[in-house]
């Protein structure tokens, strides 16, 4: 099924649940006639409905779609399409402490379609994984829904599934998707990357308002280009990219320079322009024919800033030049720093700005590749900045951290940027945040917008998420446990495994074995034919079931027996009772002694195959053995490029 499918029978079975349940039929006082209320669906890749300890469920909704569904009820009539994040971060607001009900339809393992019906508490998201507290109304084929079964009974919980969808009730309100407002949020984008930014599609995605574009290089000496798309800075695609989100509300920061245009180096548009005028007159290029407010300057170098006075300050007073026509100009400083702040370099080349005249001056404190992994990146980010605040006090200062792994050892995670977020606002102080970077080029890039969600989390003061409980798997059985017993009876040989109160994959190996093996019937603990092997004097089992038959030409009398767990250890297992006398084969077919090259080779992690149908003799008895199964129990090079 896929996610639109799910969409689709989400909303039929849940209209089919309400209608039946009669709540539609219960009548609103005629002020409420009108109001709006909306209702969310929300698709998922799998997830797991599991029990805690006290009782109560967990409901986790893996590979999440990042947007969500929504739509009215009547009488009014309308449908968008919103964050997921955005839905999980205003929950409070949208529901206003109502907890909501839903029903999630969902495909389980056999490929069946199952719904249950819920109540959801407040949820949290970690990445792609959106988790719910939740109390079961009902868990019931549509069938017996239909019959009027609602609420009767509570069957057990299904506990994994593959596709999902989750029709939710009753909100008053669409999430906001609002940023704080005294911070300026303007994340890093790779204007000259490929695909071309879609600046439009990504503020509307986020709700962000600002972009930082990055990098503005030279294409000759004084001639500034947007570097990696070599194209002009005006009458190309990416200025009117620029344009078109300039035309709709936005804003687009330029920043020259970066890793690809090092300080000093051949595309380092100041360094190239020995004239201040000249190079007054490049900076006018650019302001004017973005029409821009705002201009950023990342000056770096590989293994941080080389500082050269004459280019530093040439740049500096270009840019008080600038200011002369363009009074209202903002003008901020990317600099590397360490957690104890800005290094000596990077001091000097605000002094300049600051000795040369230059107003509406702002710093950013370029927070990432401190040169080994640090406990806590969220921390030591905010640290950085701290210190910088310390050494210009009278200067705005703002942020920007690198996402996930860095080449230095770091990770940044979402829950960084959720903290990190916690922090600024808590502090009050910090008058911008940017991270390296958002949009569509690389997974670096955050495509679907994962920490955009968790920045967003931090600084609107809501919960930061946490990493979602991981649904109990079931418990190895310990060494020494495991027995196996042999029955023979009316030519069928039954392997009975013991040891494990629940199914677990394991593979057992009995020798010596001499004889045969058929199948005589299905076992859902084995994936036949490649679960059951006879080659070089041993019988290779692997199962997750608690026993399995099948028909022997000849009998073994094994006398030695090992298992190996899914867990990848090895351990004896003992041989227990072996009854019944020497079976006549099924059929006169036998297995070959080796797996068939178009059959999967014994491991310890098979499972089960819907698809897979033995071949059954007409004169075999299928085992009349089912297992009982218990419910499983717990167990310093600084650059933005």
């Amino acid at each position: 099924m896929t996610k639109r499918e799910g969409w689709i029978t989400g909303i039929v079975i849940a209209a089919v649940l309400i209608a039946a349940a009669g709540v539609w039929a219960i009548a609103r006082p005629a002020s409420d006639a009108a109001a709006e209320s909306w209702l969310f669906t929300q698709g998922a890749q799998g997830g797991s409905l599991s029990e805690n300890a006290d009782g109560s469920y967990t409901l986790a909704l893996t590979g999440i779609d990042m947007h969500t569904l929504a739509f009215t009820d009547r009488p009014i009539r309308a449908a968008k399409v919103v964050n997921t994040s955005g839905v999980v971060n205003s929950w409070n607001e949208i529901f206003q402490g109502d907890a909501p009900n839903a029903v999630l339809v969902e495909l389980n393992p056999a490929g069946a379609e199952d719904s249950v019906v819920m109540t959801l508490g407040t949820p949290k998201m970690t990445g792609s994984v959106v988790t719910y507290p939740v109390t079961i109304l009902a868990d019931e084929a549509i069938s017996e829904t239909l019959e009027g079964a609602v609420g009767t009974r509570k069957a057990a919980a299904p506990m994994k599934f593959n596709t999902a969808s989750l029709f939710i009730d009753g909100a008053s309100s669409l999430p906001s998707n609002a940023w704080a407002s005294n911070v300026l949020v303007a994340p890093y984008v790779d204007a000259g990357g490929w695909p071309v930014p879609d600046f439009v599609g990504m503020g509307s995605a986020t709700g962000l308002k600002n972009f930082s574009a990055g990098f503005i290089t030279q294409s000759a000496p004084c001639v500034p280009q947007w570097g990696g798309a070599n194209q002009p800075v005006t009458g190309g695609t990416v200025a009117a990219a620029i344009t078109a989100f300039q035309a709709v509300g936005g804003r687009v920061i330029p920043s020259i320079g970066g890793q690809s245009a090092p300080e000093g180096g051949p595309a380092d548009l100041s360094a190239n322009c020995p004239d201040v005028v000249k190079l007054q007159a490049a900076f006018e290029q650019i302001v004017s024919g973005l029409n821009l407010d705002r201009l950023d300057f990342d000056i770096e170098a590989s293994g941080g800033i080389v500082y050269n006075q004459a280019n530093s300050q040439r740049r500096a007073a270009a840019v008080a030049g600038l200011q002369v026509a363009h009074p209202d100009l903002q003008i901020s400083l990317t600099l590397g720093t360490l957690p104890d702040g800005l290094p000596q370099a990077a001091v000097s080349v605000v002094n300049d700005f600051v000795n040369a005249g230059v107003k509406n001056l702002s710093l950013n404190a370029m927070a990432m590749w401190f040169g080994s992994d640090q406990p806590d990146m969220g921390a030591t980010v905010f640290a950085s900045l701290q210190a910088t605040q310390a050494q210009f006090p009278n200067l705005p200062a703002g942020v920007t951290p690198a996402l996930g792994v860095q080449g230095s050892g770091e990770n940044f995670t979402t829950a960084n940027a959720c903290a990190l977020g916690a922090s600024i606002a808590k502090a009050g102080n910090v008058s911008s945040l940017g991270w390296w970077k958002v949009g569509p080029q690389a997974p670096d890039a955050d495509p679907g917008y994962l920490f955009v969600s968790s920045f967003q989390a931090g600084l609107s003061g809501n919960t930061c998420p946490t990493s979602p409980p991981t649904p109990p798997g079931p418990t190895p059985p310990p060494a020494g446990t495991v027995g196996v017993d042999i029955a023979r009876s009316a030519g069928t040989t039954t392997i009975t495994v013991n040891g494990s109160s629940v199914p677990y994959p394991m593979t057992v190996v009995l020798s010596p074995w001499s004889s045969s093996v058929t199948w005589v019937g299905q076992d859902a603990g084995c994936a036949q034919p490649g679960c059951l092997v006879v080659a070089s004097g041993k019988l290779t089992l692997t199962t997750s079931d608690a026993g399995v038959a099948f028909g022997e030409s000849g009998t073994s009398t094994p006398t030695t027996c090992t298992y190996t767990r899914s867990d990848g250890t090895t351990a004896p297992c003992s041989i227990g009772s072996v009854t019944g006398s020497a079976p006549v084969a099924p059929v006169p077919a036998v297995l070959p002694d080796v797996v068939p090259t178009d059959s999967p080779s014994p491991s310890a992690t098979d499972s089960p195959s819907p698809s897979s149908t033995p071949a059954v003799s007409p004169s075999a008895e299928p085992s009349k053995s089912i297992p009982v199964l218990v419910p499983a129990s717990a167990e310093p090079s600084l650059s933005l490029s």
